[in-house]
């Protein structure tokens, strides 16, 4: 499952590319143990796209194809769902509870 962020970054992309990867990240962070929690996730890696879409995807999903360039579309594991600005809010409280 992927879940497509309401969240977008503030930087510009003009290329010809805007649906490849620019960044991922992944930690065993409290604060990323309680994402996985919440979207029922075991890995949860971060996405951000060149155009600056997010997204919060299954590490597990990937394999070995997550790298950076690569494009999105190619690296589709399943349904991508956009996750609702009242349910991004419940979960970012969760992530600020856990860094305490």
């Amino acid at each position: 499952m992927i879940y497509q962020l309401p969240t977008y970054s503030s930087r510009r992309y003009h290329g010809p590319h805007p649906r490849r990867v620019n960044s991922w990240s992944y930690s065993r962070s409290p604060s990323q143990m309680a994402i996985a929690e919440y979207l029922d996730m075991r890995r949860p890696v971060h996405l951000e796209l060149n155009d600056g879409t997010r997204f919060i995807a299954c590490m597990f999903d990937f394999a070995d194809d997550l790298k950076i360039g690569r494009e999105f579309n190619d690296l589709l594991p399943g349904v991508v769902l956009e996750l609702p600005q009242s349910r991004y809010n419940e979960m970012i409280e969760l992530v600020r509870e856990a860094r305490v």
